[in-house]
């Protein structure tokens, strides 16, 4: 699983860097490095000699002394496993200067497979790991290779080839890709694209021997996070009282589609600038019970089931703690909402962007 931090504690910019962590499905442990080896050695010297193979193009950009620091640190660096082999992260500072970012090498695993544990290989049970594009893998049945080509000057397509049939993923940024294989074999891309403006586009393909066909989308991002073979977590962009990320968890089924495991999305709420303030009595429910909040109560949305209700927390004018629900109604065709018959914007001071 991989993920992205950020950081700003002063000066010119924030700081921030990839890595990711190893869960052992069976056990629900996070791997460590040395845990993958069974031959620590072994396989020590030959990641190093071939994350150092791989940084020699981009030599001109790092630190001096990035030779020594990688021979001294490899065993520490972040990495995590993706369908193409073991990749090994540095931060930014880390080997190179800020303007290089995350910097990452690849091993892959037929390199590398004479001094690892047989259970830790992907050749084998259920799975999902991260897709680079442009790099070669087997799952299965299948060889994989999405590749992006450039068809002119600042246009570029997304091509996925399977056993050298190629299909276009059309002209997209891709955003996070992963192959998953399931217990009984069927291998699925879940390939999520960026469309622009926040605006996520997720599509499933399953691959075998003959080619890719689609078999899902869905307008949501990858977590990166809280995933297995089974279900994962998607990020929604949902329109209700604002503009809020939502997460819901999706099963995917034997034949590649998402259904919701829930009917509520989870909201986090940004508690920098998603604070409601009211500016009216706002219409409530409160332990099931009609109420009204009074002006001056600061609420924050937690959930919606993005069909009419939407889960709030926060204080009232006096400070008391108060959490509930809040019903509001959207007319076909239009973007705002009303409560009770009023439009949004009248009940709170400020409403965050809804875009």
């Amino acid at each position: 699983m991989k993920g992205l931090t950020y950081e700003y504690t002063g000066g010119a910019h924030g700081n921030g860097g990839s890595g990711g962590i190893t869960i052992d499905l069976e056990s629900g442990q996070e791997l460590a490095l040395t845990d993958l080896m069974s031959d620590h050695a072994g396989f020590m010297d030959k990641a190093k000699e071939l994350v150092l193979a791989g940084l020699d193009g981009r030599k001109d950009e790092l630190f001096e002394d990035y030779e020594a620091y990688v021979t001294q640190n490899l065993e520490t660096t972040g990495w995590y496993l993706n369908a193409a082999g073991i990749e090994f992260v540095f931060t930014p500072y880390e080997i190179g200067p800020y303007a290089s970012g995350s910097i990452t090498v690849s091993v892959p695993y037929e390199e590398v497979a004479q001094y690892m544990k047989p259970e830790y290989l992907d050749t084998q049970g259920a799975y999902i790991m991260a897709l680079p594009v442009g790099s070669q893998v087997t799952a299965g049945d299948c060889s994989i290779l999405m590749e992006q080509r450039q068809i002119e000057e600042y246009m570029y397509e997304v091509i996925l080839n399977v056993n050298g049939t190629e299909t276009s993923l059309g002209d997209i940024r891709v955003d996070r890709a992963c192959l998953m294989r399931r217990e009984g074999g069927r291998v699925f891309l879940v390939c999520g694209i960026d469309e622009a403006s926040d605006d996520y586009e997720i599509f499933v393909y399953e691959l075998t021997a003959e080619g890719a066909v689609q078999t899902a989308d869905i307008w949501a991002r990858l977590d990166g996070k809280n995933v297995n073979p089974e279900n994962m977590v998607l990020i929604v962009t949902l329109d209700v009282l604002g503009t809020y990320t939502s997460e819901m968890r999706y099963e995917l089924s034997e034949d590649g589609v998402f259904t919701a495991l829930d009917d509520i999305y989870n909201i986090e709420a940004n508690r920098d600038w998603q604070e409601l303030v009211t500016k009216r009595e706002l219409p409530v429910m409160v332990d099931g019970q009609e109420s009204t909040l009074p002006v001056g109560s600061r609420l924050y949305i937690t959930a919606t089931d993005n069909a009419g209700t939407v889960y709030f927390e926060g204080t009232d004018a006096s400070g008391k703690a108060v959490s509930g629900e809040i019903h509001y109604e959207q007319q076909e065709g239009e973007f705002f909402h009303t409560i009770a018959g009023v439009d949004e914007f009248e009940y709170f001071e400020e409403l965050p962007y809804v875009g």
